[in-house]
């Protein structure tokens, strides 16, 4: 079953990797199309020493086109341990930001700030050793920025997806595993959850509090229990949990006993 998942999880990265190569160059500037007061604030034409000058965060404005972008992704809206090389600019309250990574007004696929692509494109600001504990992470800022598909059969979200096409079986061992009824094992044997769920199905069955009552870092993707409802992969410690768990305090954020 590892395998089967492995195998569709490249082909949907494949995929959408590949939509990004024919769809993602255009002639024209990203938002070029745009109404320039949709972003800045602007009365007429945005001088370049005003533009820095915003109605929202980045993270706001991004999100209103890229909604799935925010939901697992590096940090953004912070202000970095280190400065950044000259490639990566913060904002002007030294921020690391959605700009800082991407040229908003580019061309370039993925309007990515240089043309180093995946792991190369990450150390450009961190270096080897941050990636020791996170060998397994996906070179990507993004988990499921390469691809929109609805996921396994309508089973798994494509969040999920992309989690077990590397943790499902790693050197030979497996880690993660998919059984029957969607319940991930954990080669750990601990925290064994159903995943592909439907929320809001669970909680009219009862014992669940309603979604809309949940804390922001619990993710629902597309209304669904998912890896990254408990687990958090940008961090420096890679799939921690999204909060501790002492005395089943990460449990009872959803489960209502």
């Amino acid at each position: 079953m590892s395998k089967t998942l492995r195998f569709l999880s490249m082909l949907i990265v494949l995929c959408g990797s590949l939509l990004l190569v024919f769809n993602g160059h255009s002639k024209k500037p990203h938002l070029s199309d745009e109404s320039c007061d949709g972003c800045h604030l602007s009365r007429g034409e945005v001088k370049k020493k005003e533009a820095y000058k915003l109605v929202a965060s980045q993270e706001q404005l991004c999100g209103g086109c890229h909604s799935k972008a925010s939901v697992a992704s590096h940090p953004s809206g912070i202000r970095p341990s280190k400065r950044p090389p000259k490639e990566h600019p913060l904002d002007w309250k030294g921020e690391l930001t959605c700009s800082t990574c991407h040229e908003v007004h580019g061309k370039r696929q993925g309007l990515l700030r240089t043309k180093n692509r995946g792991r190369d494109y990450c150390l450009g600001c961190h270096d080897k050793k941050f990636f020791k504990n996170m060998s397994d992470m996906m070179a990507s800022g993004h988990l499921d920025a390469r691809h929109s598909d609805p996921g396994f059969l309508g089973l798994v979200d494509t969040f999920s997806l992309q989690c077990l096409g590397c943790h499902a079986e790693e050197d030979g061992i497996m880690n993660v595993s998919l059984g029957s009824g969607g319940i991930v094992s954990h080669a750990s044997r601990k925290g064994n959850h159903p995943i592909g769920r439907v929320y809001d199905k669970a909680y009219r069955y009862g014992g669940y509090r309603a979604a809309a009552t949940l804390p922001k870092f619990i993710s629902l993707p597309d209304g669904m229990v998912s890896c990254i409802s408990c687990h958090s992969g940008y961090s420096r410690d890679h799939g921690k949990l999204v909060m501790p768990n002492e005395n089943s305090s990460l449990c009872f954020t959803c489960h209502d006993i």
